[in-house]
């Protein structure tokens, strides 16, 4: 085999090797967000990753490409020559040479950089489609959509530039190091030819420039972070800080132009002075802040922070839609009368008797009938039972493979697919056993009239974590009865079609199960289901939402469904205390309803 062959079928076999996984998820995975209906959010965030590397992958190449190659031209033509202590002489790489390694190495540092651009792809989708909130901060006047949607963004292009133009200066400087050109002479400290002087004080004075830019972007930055007492800027910030933030931003601005001084004349102070000036301002800024707390708020903290507080506690109200909440005075001297208790008679009926954790041990005890069933939560609900609102708790039966006796590839996969119905009772009653009354239960399921089930089974829940391949020749277990076992086949239209050998192919290196590829049991119906686990489902759907911890069962026309509540969130609300974490702003915009049976997902 020729060379040329070798070398082209070894790169296609690590191209192969190290691209092939991802491009089998990335292919099944554009086939399940086809099946689930939502193929424009996958396209959405593959638009946004592809434009966001493109576009740095461009900008990054040619200015590494186009910095080294000026850095360069200081290099001489002749090749130089290592010679080793036998005489072997060595030709080192000439200008033609390094040129070709440094447009390479730019080449490999851009694509480096776009990988992490790329991987903001979600802040620039934010920032491009942000909406104002209509809600002005009370220091710098700016919506709260720009500390939420822009903010971020700002920040994220101002630390790319900021990492592109160091990566050049350090490349630019080892390579005038190298050649001669920036070297430490006697009686100076940094001697450089006028080309290098000039490309490297132009490169400091864009670094000023973003530096001047982080110190505005850090004055709005405050209003997001906490201060001495509060989350958000008090007295010493906004009196001292933030002002401060405006000379650090116009001392950065000087700097930029004493680096441009030092690149058009010979003279090399004025960017060790720049650096000189920007550390005091720095210092001073933060030391005027240290001290305004110290001698004017702390003596006076109640008058001069009290504003600042207010606007916190607007702000927070604001932020958890606490200003939308009613208040009312309630003495506590008003008497229960018969007439009360008739009025909220729905109220007084549905007093809860049972307590979750013993009402799932008890469920578990009764209702669990073989060891791969299991109830992973007890959540209440209410239905109109009997003319009367009732209040309701239950629980969904799922299938546990972990607890298989005989775990195979086929059991796994193909025979144990799903759970099967629920249990459900009402809080307020027990039988004379102190047992809780069941309204359905049971295998096979039983059921009152008002809650008929006609599709029991559970192929999507919080326990199915596994993919299974349903339609295939093997009988898919139902549900126990007695000793035997009652059988069925799936005849939903949920997961995808994997008859054909190339869904085969695909979904066997996805899964790494090479039983996919050869097993006869699966046929031309045949249809995989994966990322059943309702939890990941819906996080892949929509990754920039945050969800509730726990979904709950629903019982509607006959079938069941999976309730998920869904919040919009933010931790840059300016002025807003976080609760419970970091989270500063929320709002339960979204509900998620998933199809127990088939897996459809709506979004509201």
């Amino acid at each position: 085999m020729h060379r040329p062959v070798r070398f082209v079928i070894l790169i296609l076999l690590a191209l192969a090797f190290f691209a092939g996984p991802a491009a089998i998820r990335f292919y099944t995975d554009w086939l399940w967000f086809g099946e689930v209906g939502y193929p424009q959010v996958f396209l959405t965030v593959i638009r946004a990753q592809s434009l966001l590397f493109v576009i740095t992958f461009a900008v990054a190449a040619v200015w590494l490409a186009a910095n080294l190659r000026l850095a360069l031209a200081s290099v001489g033509d002749l090749r130089p020559v290592f010679t080793t202590r036998e005489g072997i002489q060595l030709p080192l790489p000439g200008r033609r040479q390094l040129q070709t390694i440094a447009s390479a190495l730019a080449i490999v540092i851009a694509i480096m950089v776009a990988l992490y651009a790329a991987s903001q792809w979600e802040t620039w989708l934010t920032w491009r489609f942000a909406v104002p909130f209509g809600q002005a901060d009370p220091i710098l006047g700016r919506d709260a959509g720009f500390y939420i949607f822009s903010l971020p963004f700002l920040q994220f292009v101002r630390r790319l530039a900021q990492t592109v133009i160091l990566l050049a200066g350090l490349g630019a400087g080892l390579l005038y190091f190298v050649s001669g050109s920036l070297s430490s002479r006697f009686g100076s400290l940094v001697w450089m030819t006028s080309p290098a002087r000039r490309h490297l004080s132009l490169l400091a004075a864009a670094f000023f420039l973003l530096l001047a830019a982080g110190a505005w972007l850090g004055q709005a930055e405050r209003l997001i972070q906490p201060s001495n007492l509060i989350y958000g800027p008090g007295y010493a910030d906004v009196n001292g800080r933030m002002p401060g933030a405006l000379v650090l931003a116009a001392v950065a601005v000087i700097g930029a132009v004493l680096a441009a001084i030092q690149a058009l004349t010979p003279r090399n102070w004025p960017i060790p002075a720049a650096i000189g000036l920007y550390i005091v301002a720095t210092i001073g800024a933060e030391g005027y802040g240290v001290m305004l707390q110290r001698f004017v708020v702390t003596p006076n903290e109640q008058t001069r922070e009290s504003q600042f507080i207010q606007y916190n506690i607007d702000a927070t109200r604001r932020a958890f839609a606490l200003d939308r909440v009613g208040a009312r005075v309630l003495t506590g001297d008003a008497l229960l009368t018969p007439d009360d208790i008739a009025r909220n008679a729905a109220t007084i009926s549905n007093v809860r008797l049972w307590d979750h954790q013993p009402l799932l041990d008890t469920f578990g005890q009764l209702q669990v009938i073989r060891t791969y069933y299991d109830f992973v939560g007890v959540d209440n609900d209410r239905y109109r039972i009997g003319g009367a609102y009732r209040q309701i708790m239950l629980s969904p039966r799922e299938l546990d493979t972990n607890s298989l006796p005989n775990r195979t590839w086929v059991n796994d996969r193909l025979t144990f697919t799903h759970g099967y119905g629920l249990t459900l009772g009402p809080v307020n009653q027990v039988t004379n056993e102190g047992l809780p009354v069941l309204f359905v239960g049971n295998l096979p399921l039983e059921t009152i009239p008002e809650l008929p089930i006609e599709e029991p089974s559970l192929y999507y829940g919080e326990l199915s974590n596994d993919y299974v391949i349903v339609r295939t020749s093997t009988r898919e277990f139902h549900y126990p009865r007695g000793e035997d076992n009652v059988f069925n086949q799936y005849n939903g239209r949920g997961g995808l079609e994997i008859g054909s050998l190339w869904r085969k192919l695909v979904f066997a290196l996805r899964f790494g199960a090479y039983q996919i590829l050869l097993s006869n049991e699966i046929t031309a119906d045949s249809r995989i289901m994966f990322l059943r686990n309702i939890r990941e489902r819906v996080q892949k759907l929509a990754p920039f939402l945050s969800f509730d911890r726990d979904p709950y069962l629903v019982v509607a026309v006959g079938r069941l469904f999976w309730m998920y509540d869904a919040y919009t969130t933010s931790t840059r609300y300016p002025y807003s205390k976080p609760a419970g974490g970091r989270l500063n702003y929320i709002r339960n915009a979204v509900k998620i309803v998933i199809d127990a049976y088939v897996g459809t997902t709506t979004v509201y």
